[in-house]
């Protein structure tokens, strides 16, 4: 089956049918001039596509031969549909990722393209960068993320025996607890009605979840992490990938801390940090977010 004749070039909601199994939801948006690179969106635990829809709409005039594709990850409560008797890894999502990518450079006629992951998209993200070894993928995005493993920093609020069964959140005190965790004290404190509204939501997605296992196995996975399986140091030295690590200072999620291991181990790098700022970047600072990728993506020595 050539899967190719099953996407369309507009920004209608589309689903790709991978199985019997496997339905996978997709945007699509065009860049506004000709297209000469894609970028792949890879949002992070329990996220949907949703969630870049301002930040693909802002990078479409920063950035106008970029066209996005944003999906939404098996098990998170988006629109794709996977079967539960399959098992799962950020290894599947990953290859869902490339084959959209090499779908799409096929029928827009490019040859490069890059990837941005946030926070677990960012460990799908790494996964990406070892599985492909072709020269067409140029720039990884690594947002508020670790290369997990043994040498990952945990913040100091999180107990390891406590999240290895992650439960789903029960009502609204137990979300605003958690949710705290995930911006910066200066966002909190002038954001206070924002904050409330959105653990709101999230608590209303949790509750139409197909199934209650299914953030219990995307945070297992989280947790176990460790993109040493996956790395080839040779395959990684040798490539022209681009690594630009993205984190916030304030981040209690994911400390800022394992941005500086990333750049141990991806040689080829680019750290941005952002002061006073949390876990959640395209929320805290979008405008300023989606400017730093523009400007990445538009540098045309990469290409």
């Amino acid at each position: 089956m050539n899967l190719e004749n099953f996407v369309q070039l507009n920004e209608q909601p589309q689903e790709l049918i991978l199985s019997n199994d496997v339905k996978l939801k997709f945007d699509f948006t065009p860049s506004l001039h000709e297209t000469k690179r894609l970028l792949i969106l890879i949002n992070g635990f329990q996220r949907t596509r949703q969630d870049f829809r301002s930040f693909r709409k802002k990078l479409k005039e920063l950035s106008p031969h970029t066209a996005t594709i944003s999906f939404d990850n098996r098990l998170s409560p988006g629109e794709t549909e996977v079967s539960h008797s399959l098992p799962f890894s950020l290894a599947d999502i990953a290859q869902d990722a490339l084959l959209l990518s090499k779908i799409f450079q096929k029928k827009l006629n490019v040859n490069s393209w890059s990837v941005l992951g946030i926070s677990m998209g960012g460990m799908v993200a790494q996964i990406i960068s070892c599985l492909e070894t072709d020269h067409f993928l140029k720039n990884i995005f690594l947002v508020s993320t670790t290369a997990g493993g043994p040498e990952r920093i945990f913040p100091s609020h999180f107990n390891k025996n406590i999240h290895k069964e992650y439960s789903p959140y029960e009502n609204l005190l137990h979300v605003q607890k958690s949710m705290k965790y995930y911006f910066g004290p200066k966002f909190l404190s002038r954001s206070q009605l924002f904050f409330e509204t959105l653990c709101k939501t999230i608590l209303n997605t949790q509750k139409n979840q197909h199934s209650f296992a299914n953030p219990k196995e995307q945070f297992r996975e989280s947790l176990n992490f460790d993109v040493r399986l996956f790395l080839n140091p040779l395959k990684t030295k040798l490539t022209s990938k681009k690594f630009i690590l993205i984190s916030g200072d304030c981040d209690d999620i994911i400390p800022v801390e394992n941005l500086f291991l990333l750049e141990k181990i991806y040689s080829n790098s680019e750290s941005i940090i952002y002061p006073d700022m949390g876990h959640l970047l395209l929320i805290e600072n979008p405008e300023q977010f989606v400017s730093d990728v523009a400007k990445r993506l538009n540098d045309s020595t990469l290409f």
